[in-house]
């Protein structure tokens, strides 16, 4: 499904339950199209910036909620695959978790640049409400949130839905993919999922 047709979709979908549409900014095509289609969308959000999903992240290493993984791609490589269709190749083990002050800094200096990850706790189910089970996979792992110094489109996802508080979302088809890990974001950010 293409992003115009998706916008038209949420568009019905919102008028019919006489609600708001709300858009973020990340396509304007998408709100450019709806304008040449007569449709006027009530609001429009800023995409989370940079600074500020670097802001939350930041947050969430100083809360515990994250920390910064060190590992090379041989490293990954080394860890056990991910079902097919998983947006990450392997179900990470979480070996960075518990790393010492020295150990960080010595693999800073080696130069390694981390990324973020999530801490997922042994019973993600416990985070979220029922409904959302089902999009928890059957294997999980800490999953990265920021990397390269840009947030990961699940993190964003969810920092847009906290930021819009929204209520439901209508997704592309291969987002279902990584939905897991965009309810799991806004859990820890204590929010609501759509």
């Amino acid at each position: 499904m293409g992003d115009l047709q998706l916008a038209v979709l949420t568009t019905l979908w919102a008028w019919s339950g006489k609600g708001q549409l709300i858009a973020t900014d990340d396509i304007p095509e998408a709100i450019e199209d709806l304008k040449w289609l007569d449709i006027t969308v009530d609001e429009i959000v800023k995409c989370a910036e940079h600074a500020s999903a670097q802001d939350t992240a930041n947050t969430l290493l100083e809360e515990g909620k994250a920390y910064n993984c060190y590992c090379s791609s041989a490293e990954l490589r080394e860890m056990n695959a991910s079902a097919p269709g998983s947006p990450e190749a392997i179900i990470y083990d979480g070996r960075c978790r518990l790393l010492s002050d020295d150990d960080k800094k010595a693999l800073t200096k080696a130069g390694r640049v981390p990324r973020v990850r999530l801490s997922i706790s042994d019973d993600p189910a416990k985070l979220l409400p029922k409904r959302l089970h089902a999009f928890l996979p059957k294997q999980l792992g800490d999953f990265v949130i920021f990397e390269d110094g840009t947030p990961t489109t699940p993190f964003s996802a969810a920092l847009n839905d906290q930021r819009s508080k929204t209520t439901h979302s209508m997704l592309h088809a291969e987002d279902k993919a990584w939905v897991h890990q965009r309810v799991l974001a806004i859990s820890v950010l204590d929010g609501t999922s759509p």
